[in-house]
């Protein structure tokens, strides 16, 4: 479903709690993995908790929930773009490689969120996102593929954002809010972020 062919809805409340954010909240995470050589750098956007409306025991975290986007420049040219997210149990934030799937390193578990798309319409839309053990309490957007029932990449959901910036994700026991104006604009400056497409 792309925007263009999606009918304009009545704006729900969701769009009147669009986040604040002060500025200079965006923190960078940059350098290059010693053992494969990618360049990479991560832009972090902090959000904030909203009570689950699907849980009647909601889990509740001290730290900030926490959106993540991910590019990556490997050795061989090739450039990546992910989105991570934390509800706010993730203890480390930094740039892990990728661990090829092997019976030490089973593939991860997918659990399915909803991602509620705000602004001047609402578009709710329920995706695949891997849960990471390493680094615990992170999950990744999974990449569509033959494990994997998204049909597609991160980069399609960064072009809904750029219409309805305010993104709200959930799980069945938890929930965070995002204003990702300035994560967009982070986003269109940096030379490595070539593979979102903005």
């Amino acid at each position: 479903m792309t925007l263009r062919r999606v009918l304009p809805h009545v704006a729900t409340v969701l769009a009147s709690t669009v986040l604040a954010q002060p500025p200079n909240q965006l923190r960078h995470i940059e350098g290059t993995d010693p053992a494969t050589g990618t360049e990479y750098t991560r832009i972090l956007l902090p959000g904030q908790h909203i009570p689950s409306t699907s849980s009647l025991t909601p889990v509740e975290f001290a730290g900030t929930p926490t959106l993540i986007a991910q590019c990556t420049l490997q050795t061989s040219g090739k450039q990546g773009f992910e989105l991570f997210v934390s509800f706010g149990d993730a203890t480390d934030l930094n740039f892990h490689a990728p661990v090829e799937p092997s019976p030490a390193h089973p593939r991860p578990q997918r659990v399915n969120l909803s991602l509620d798309f705000s602004g001047y319409t609402h578009i709710p839309l329920r995706r695949q996102w891997e849960d990471l053990s390493e680094p615990g309490g992170m999950l990744r957007y999974a990449a569509p593929g033959l494990h994997s029932a998204n049909l597609e990449g991160a980069p399609i959901l960064l072009r809904y954002l750029v219409a309805l910036p305010t993104l709200r994700l959930s799980a069945s026991d938890r929930s965070a809010m995002f204003n990702t104006s300035p994560l967009l604009t982070e986003i269109r400056s940096e030379p490595l972020c070539k593979a979102s497409l903005l």
